[in-house]
């Protein structure tokens, strides 16, 4: 059984939370996310997309980028940090016109990068977007090429 918000493996002692004194149970979310779901239910956005591109900042840091197809045929490339926060966003014509965007600035498909999978874990869901974690780095053009 997975958690409904974050989507890992639950433990015995997610799913079993009614041991405890307020005989709460979870039905379905590991601790993390019951304890902050009212937060996660008004702040998360969906996002189709699991194929993340990712960019090395430095040590333990990195940028990760999910390309959502929107309403109309545009592409939105969604910017999350490490804890999986939403901070900024970019939209395209087309996804190639995105993976390009993408390329071009140092991101790089980490499906491709088996490497990287072994000590770099992606972002989970749920993603959110919280207006204190904002920062437009990318579409503000600074660090956009």
């Amino acid at each position: 059984m997975k958690c409904k918000y974050c989507e890992i493996e639950l433990s015995d002692i997610d799913i079993r939370f009614g041991d405890s004194p307020e005989g709460l149970y979870m039905k379905g979310y590991c601790t993390d996310c019951y304890n902050r779901k009212d937060w996660i239910e008004e702040n998360t956005i969906a996002i189709k997309s699991r194929d993340y591109w990712f960019k090395v900042l430095g040590m333990l840091s990195q940028n990760w980028a999910l390309i959502d197809e929107q309403e109309g045929g545009k592409f939105k490339v969604l910017f999350i940090n490490d804890h999986s926060n939403i901070f900024d966003e970019l939209e395209f014509d087309s996804e190639d016109k995105a993976i390009e965007g993408l390329k071009r600035n140092d991101f790089e498909r980490y499906a491709d990068d088996k490497e990287s999978q072994k000590f770099i874990p992606s972002p989970r869901p749920p993603f959110t977007l919280d207006e204190i974690m904002k920062e437009p780095k990318y579409s503000s053009g600074e660090f956009w090429k």
